[in-house]
């Protein structure tokens, strides 16, 4: 994971699901790892800021479901899966500041 200073200084104060807190507590818990699907993956500009993505090998946790995009994948013999996403994992929030 990234240094709390550098985060502090690239995401909104605003927002308590973007604190470093709250995301450093979900990859701490072993609530965002490979093993429950979500791969945290940290896209990092320091000229830009950071963004922070997750490579996801099933849908569950989303409020907003693709099970449909991924049947129609399986019929057609294509993996929808993993897939990369840009969310803040388990609650309604965009990560838009």
């Amino acid at each position: 994971m990234i240094s709390k200073e550098l985060w502090d200084k690239n995401q909104p104060a605003t927002n308590p699901f973007l604190n470093f807190e709250f995301i450093n507590a979900l990859i701490q818990s072993k609530s965002v790892e490979t093993a429950t699907g979500w791969t945290p993956l940290l896209v990092q500009n320091e000229a830009d800021g950071l963004m922070l993505s997750f490579s996801k090998d099933h849908s569950y946790g989303e409020y907003i479901f693709d099970w449909g995009w991924a049947e129609a994948y399986q019929k057609h013999g294509l993996s929808y899966y993993p897939k990369l996403t840009s969310m803040v994992p388990f609650t309604p929030v965009t990560t838009q500041h």
